[in-house]
């Protein structure tokens, strides 16, 4: 996540991880969950730094009745759909039309831990053979579609994160982070496409078209994922000769780009799409409509 919080409302704990990376850096965190047994732990692991336990206030409270929580108040929610069992996409819709009453003018909602439902076999394939991490099936095109659905919502990006991509076995995660009115976006609906194997061959051909005349922003699409290119051939967890997309990552970042990773909208399941902005025109604007849909948003 791409965060720079000052009051965060973080709802569904589970292991505390995303607590202890966000209290150093608030002014205030209100932390939630529907379990007294996992608010107890985290506050107990908080009691060794009373400095940051200061800023934390810890509540046990059910995701949908944020009633006691201030109103307009919160720059920053985070949604942990995995530790709360978000299971559909009328749960998500519930949860929003609470949370964004609480949401301060610009603030963002990030949804963490979501499956893509269109990956099920890579998800079977890896957790074979173990129980796993309970992953909410909610398929990214219901974000990107949700503007018309939920008032005061601006803009929408759907992403892969960086831990997905560090880790074969979560391959099938993504987040979707929404911005409440108003922002300052930078569309990338309408940015340059280049095809992969057609315009773009390889990440040395990658490097090349970065690396001269430098374009401000590019979309390449259709770049298959080594690890999910895998399971579609063989039905198990084991790489193919496709790419890293963090190989493509730490490429375009060493040539001055931020690179950000989403599902290809084709309907090849083992696909992504990488953008490349250049960080001078991407600075203090917050990339949106990442990932398009086939056929558009709903």
């Amino acid at each position: 996540m791409d965060l720079r919080p000052r009051r965060v409302m973080h709802i569904g704990v589970g292991s505390g991880v995303t607590v202890s990376a966000l209290a150093p850096l608030c002014d205030e965190l209100w932390a939630g969950d529907p379990s007294a047994d996992t608010i107890a732990a985290l506050r107990s692991w908080l009691c060794r730094d009373p400095e940051v336990a200061g800023r934390v206030e810890l509540k046990v409270y059910h995701a949908f009745s944020l009633d006691a929580l201030p109103f307009e108040h919160f720059d920053t929610v985070v949604v942990n759909a995995s530790a709360l069992g978000l299971s559909n996409e009328h749960a998500v819709l519930c949860l929003l039309h609470a949370v964004m009453p609480k949401l301060a003018d610009r603030g963002a909602v990030y949804f963490t831990g979501l499956g893509n439902p269109r990956l099920l076999a890579y998800r079977n394939a890896v957790s074979r053979g173990s129980a796993g991490v309970r992953v909410p099936p909610i398929d990214p095109a219901f974000f990107a579609g949700l503007r018309t659905d939920v008032r005061g919502l601006s803009a929408v990006d759907v992403r892969l994160p960086r831990g997905s991509l560090q880790n074969p076995l979560a391959r099938d995660r993504y987040d979707a982070v929404l911005y409440k009115q108003p922002v300052e976006p930078l569309p990338l609906a309408q940015v340059p496409t280049l095809r992969w194997h057609r315009e773009v061959i390889d990440l040395a051909g990658m490097a090349a078209l970065l690396g001269g005349p430098a374009p401000d922003r590019v979309r390449v699409v259709g770049v298959p994922d080594r690890w999910l290119l895998g399971v579609a051939r063989t039905g198990r967890s084991r790489a193919a000769c496709g790419v890293d997309p963090l190989e493509a990552v730490h490429l375009g970042e060493r040539l001055g780009y931020r690179v950000l990773v989403t599902w290809s909208s084709s309907a090849v399941d083992h696909k992504v799409d990488l953008l490349f902005l250049h960080r001078q025109s991407a600075d203090g604007h917050e990339p949106v409509e990442l990932y398009q849909p086939a056929g558009g948003a709903r």
